[in-house]
């Protein structure tokens, strides 16, 4: 166990690294910035060398809804509230009740409320991906998995397209690191029945 928890954890760090290498060194952000310049003239003033093609337009989502909300939310924390509300969107609505947002991820309050944005939202992504990983160990771990497939579908799971590269919405990946745990949970009280 102690060997397979090594090589997973030192595999799972190395993608990590790999994956989400501009914002662990908070260098970049993880939100598709260049969609604006690329796709809408009144935004070419954000990149003037533009060429009208951004690397990934299908999160245009992120540029226009959720990052827009995750920093609406993190300045009002910031400010001394919860922000329950959202004045500035759909001529306004309940900012927290929009589960698709993941405001109360506890990783995300913990971050928002001790660093700078950038690195909040970002270290959130990375967290939650760590998380994943780890949770999907544990799981096959407890299912007793040979080590290959315990460190090899643990990374699977980690680094799956939706939780790597598409990012949005957030719910999803906020979700689904807690349901390997949920699963473990399962399994042990059908084995021995307790409270």
């Amino acid at each position: 166990f102690a060997r397979g928890s090594l090589l997973f954890l030192l595999l799972s760090a190395a993608g990590t690294l790999f994956i989400f290498r501009g914002a662990v060194w908070n260098q970049r952000l993880l939100a598709p910035l260049d969609v604006a310049p690329n796709l809408y003239a009144k935004f070419k003033w954000m990149d003037p060398q533009a060429s009208g093609i951004p690397r990934n337009h299908y999160l245009k989502d992120m540029f226009d809804f959720g990052l827009p909300r995750q920093y609406a939310f993190y300045r009002g924390l910031r400010e001394g509230e919860f922000p329950w509300w959202d004045p500035y969107s759909d001529g306004g609505h309940p900012m927290v009740a929009e589960a698709h947002n993941n405001l109360t991820d506890p990783f995300r309050l913990l971050l928002y409320g001790c660093l700078p944005f950038e690195a909040a939202y970002n270290w959130t992504r990375i967290i939650h991906s760590l998380l994943l990983g780890f949770g999907m160990f544990v799981l096959l771990r407890h299912l007793r998995f040979s080590l290959f497939a315990t460190v090899f579908g643990a990374l699977g799971y980690q680094f799956a397209c939706g939780h790597a590269f598409f990012f949005f919405p957030p719910n999803v990946e906020g979700s689904f690191l807690y349901f390997p745990l949920l699963w473990v949970v399962w399994s042990e009280f059908l084995e021995a029945p307790s409270w």
